[in-house]
């Protein structure tokens, strides 16, 4: 399979080993808000673009998605699940895409109780002296009441208004390790590395030089 890291440069490499992606990650100026930032495509249209502010967009095809509080290292490493083919679907039943449905009493449109009307989806809910009805486009919203008895629609201050939420077991990515290759121990550990990189024979992995 070919794949490419690119920075926001212009610079690429292809098919970069481990250690190639950790020396093209440490050359990247991560301060620099137009040009700071540095991306794994695949043949099949897949990018992981890390911008290293924790922050790690997955594209798979035309959905796009965001992990957060990702490090370097965590980068790098899905980077290699990525190329190596050790990422699958999220597990969860539910989750459509790394989203799943938002837990608050949110208006949903894939709840019962719609009805259709001039071309569009509504509800009705009682309320003092009569009912408060509320449109599709309120869908995200919370109906609350208020002390007269009164109701109306506030934004829903977890899904802001989505009626998804990122999924708690792919953190929105949608694609999870392979559970079955990472627990794979039937191949002999390199003696010689760890998860493909070395320690640097000239600062031993202090990362300054000791001349």
């Amino acid at each position: 399979m070919h794949y490419f890291l690119c920075n926001g440069l212009g610079d690429s490499i292809e098919s970069p080993t481990p250690a190639e992606m950790q020396a093209f990650m440490n050359g990247v100026d991560f301060s620099d808000e137009e040009h700071g930032a540095v991306w794994l495509s695949d043949e099949f249209d897949n990018v992981l673009e890390y911008n290293g502010n924790g922050v790690l967009a997955f594209t798979p095809e035309a959905n796009s998605r965001h992990l957060t509080g990702i490090s370097r290292e965590r980068a790098i490493d899905l980077w290699i699940k990525l190329v190596n083919g050790l990422l699958v679907d999220c597990p969860v039943p539910k989750c459509d895409k790394g989203q799943v449905r938002c837990p608050r009493p949110c208006l949903k449109l894939t709840d019962p109780g719609w009805f259709t009307k001039d071309g569009k989806k509504w509800r009705r809910f009682p309320e003092k002296g009569g009912f408060f009805e509320v449109s599709e486009g309120h869908a995200g919203e919370i109906v609350v009441t208020d002390k007269e008895g009164r109701k109306s629609t506030v934004p829903c201050p977890l899904c802001g208004g989505k009626t998804t939420v990122d999924c708690a077991v792919c953190h929105g990515a949608g694609k999870v390790p392979c559970p079955t290759c990472s627990k794979n121990d039937a191949a002999p550990k390199c003696p010689d590395c760890d998860k493909g990189l070395q320690i640097c024979k000239t600062c031993e992995g202090a990362g300054i030089s000791k001349r």
